[in-house]
């Protein structure tokens, strides 16, 4: 995806709503374009904060954004971001935004879903609902290969 693309896709959005951090799209293609921009850590950031997240502290290893009660964590190993994670108190339309991932188990606390393992499987995308918290994560899998990644990425 071009960086046109991912500044339409992301610029071009309404107003959140409770499973998506940007509104108006899939949560699961949300989280792809920002994975896609997982290399270059500024542009990520940036693409973020103009989606009206502030950065917060976080742990190391770890950046975070807020906006409202909703946060975004990256991940970061090496300088690139490894995964990241939606945050959000808004429950409401977990089963609607999941209902068509492959559920991965329920435990009576937590119930988590797949939506995707990726191209030649090099990220996951899941979800993890608790009682009073959703969190959606898009994550290198074991599988991940960085040339795989290069090769995806050029085309």
């Amino acid at each position: 995806m071009n960086r046109f693309l991912l500044f339409c896709l992301l610029a071009g959005c309404a107003g959140p709503t409770a499973a998506q951090p940007f509104g108006g799209h899939a949560l699961g293609d949300e989280l792809t374009a920002l994975f896609y921009l997982r290399r270059e850590p500024p542009a990520l950031s940036a693409t973020i904060a103009a989606a009206g997240y502030r950065q917060r502290y976080a742990r190391p290893g770890y950046t975070a954004f807020t906006r409202g009660t909703d946060t975004l964590m990256l991940r970061m190993k090496d300088g690139v971001v490894t995964s990241i994670s939606y945050h959000t108190p808004r429950t409401g339309t977990y089963g609607r935004e999941t209902a068509r991932w492959a559920r991965l188990g329920h435990d009576g606390q937590s119930e988590g879903r797949l939506a995707d393992a990726g191209p030649q499987n090099i990220y996951w995308i899941f979800g993890l609902r608790y009682p009073r918290r959703l969190v959606f994560t898009i994550s290198e899998s074991l599988d991940y290969s960085k040339a795989v990644e290069d090769e995806l990425l050029s085309n």
